[in-house]
């Protein structure tokens, strides 16, 4: 069954500008779900998005490219035959567990709470982003451009100028 307020919601990301991508139909993680099925919900992933524009790019639910080389090598190729480039992540969190605790405040009406998660939630990215930035400097020796894994979410709608803000004193 089709939301049309989900259909609605991606409709405005279009409108304003923003490319949307694949991220399956279902969330399946490739760690516990067979390569075919898999494969299957990334075609049911674009059913709605291909009707509002081109999708170029595929990432995978909880980042789980397979277990084995011959599992991630057959979903690479099957991406490649669909036209699906995968969508690169170099700094990542558990940002979603602020976001749903958030959330649940919000509904509780409890807005000390909401503060409490705000407060801590700012700190705990820039932890994030030190973390990953000094791995990269690890793994490739030197600085490298990083792509910044965000859902969205009540609480990064109401606090992104502040993340925002903590990005930009970082250098972005």
């Amino acid at each position: 069954v089709v939301d049309s307020s989900q259909v609605a919601n991606l409709e405005k990301w279009c409108d304003a500008g923003m490319e949307l991508g694949n991220h399956t139909y279902s969330h399946l993680d490739l760690h516990t779900t067979s390569v075919d099925l898999f494969k299957q919900d990334i075609i049911r992933g674009e059913i709605i998005s291909k009707r509002l524009t081109s999708v170029r790019f595929f990432r995978y639910p909880y980042l789980h490219t397979g277990l084995t080389c011959e599992t991630k090598t057959s979903v690479e190729e099957f991406l490649r035959e669909h036209g699906l480039l995968i969508a690169p992540v170099t700094i990542q969190s558990e940002e979603y567990m602020f976001a749903q605790a958030h959330d649940q405040a919000m509904l509780n009406g409890d807005s000390e709470t909401m503060r409490r998660i705000a407060t801590a939630y700012i700190p705990y990215m820039e932890k994030m982003f030190e973390y990953f930035e000094r791995l990269s400097i690890e793994v490739f020796g030197r600085d490298i451009s990083q792509v910044l894994l965000l859902h969205a979410s009540a609480l990064n709608a109401d606090h992104f100028l502040d993340l925002e803000l903590m990005m930009r004193e970082r250098g972005y």
